[in-house]
């Protein structure tokens, strides 16, 4: 039997020649989306679940990453500028100290256990004074240290005198002179290191938590019968 024909034209002419949107299939329909249905979904804005929850969940680990780092800078910064306390009020009370430039004692080998320690410049950044030496001699600070100091009246730096020996100094100036104080960063750093693998630790095991809220929320999904696209399996 011939196929019907509506105006001349056979019915089967008429027939549409793409399958149907996936948002006309039936919700008992349980076959995954293609490609074409997927864009289909985005462009109606009916995002699939899982595409969301990946958002979230990325969303989640950048602040908790963003929460983390912050804390270490700050803790960082802390420690570092503590460092500057006990060499900022020995250089102070040593400005208050009339008469001779010279140091009672022998001066002492710099190392990261030294303490803190005393350096007093003259009129010529030349070394008056010194409760340490480097290498058997008097340790020279930078000239643009000193030169800080006479001119805002006093500076806060890092220094290296050598490698191994990283020292938090504090040099403030007065009738003329300079006075650097400092201390070893060695024990300093020690508790930065401490600090990064706790936070570290805090870091990792939120990421393993939020993964394992992904995962735990897709296991869910599947034995509820959702597909990826929301709809329930019927």
């Amino acid at each position: 039997m011939p196929p019907p024909q509506i105006g001349g034209y056979e019915a089967a002419a008429l027939q549409p020649k793409y399958p149907r949107s996936a948002l006309d299939k039936p919700v008992s329909d349980s076959r995954a989306p293609n490609l074409d249905e997927f864009f289909t979904l985005a462009r109606t804005g009916a995002h699939p679940i899982h595409m969301r929850r990946i958002l979230w969940w990325l969303a989640a680990a950048s602040i908790t990453t963003l929460v983390f780092g912050s804390v270490y800078v700050t803790l960082q910064q802390i420690g570092r500028h503590s460092a500057n306390v006990a060499p900022a009020a020995a250089a102070a009370a040593r400005l208050q100290q009339p008469g001779t430039d010279s140091t009672a004692g022998a001066p002492l080998d710099l190392t990261p256990d030294s303490g803190v320690f005393l350096i007093v410049y003259g009129d010529t950044n030349s070394p008056l004074s010194t409760t340490v030496t480097v290498g058997g001699s008097t340790p020279v600070v930078p000239p643009g240290v000193l030169d800080t100091a006479r001119a805002l009246g006093s500076d806060t730096v890092t220094w290296q005198p050598e490698p191994g020996l990283r020292m938090a100094i504090v040099a403030k100036q007065s009738a003329g002179k300079v006075v650097v104080a400092g201390q070893s960063l060695a024990p300093f750093e020690a508790a930065d290191r401490m600090t990064m693998v706790f936070l570290g630790a805090g870091w990792l095991a939120s990421m393993l938590v939020l993964a394992a809220a992904y995962w735990a929320a897709e296991l869910m999904d599947r034995k509820q019968g959702r597909n990826p696209d929301g709809l329930r399996r019927e």
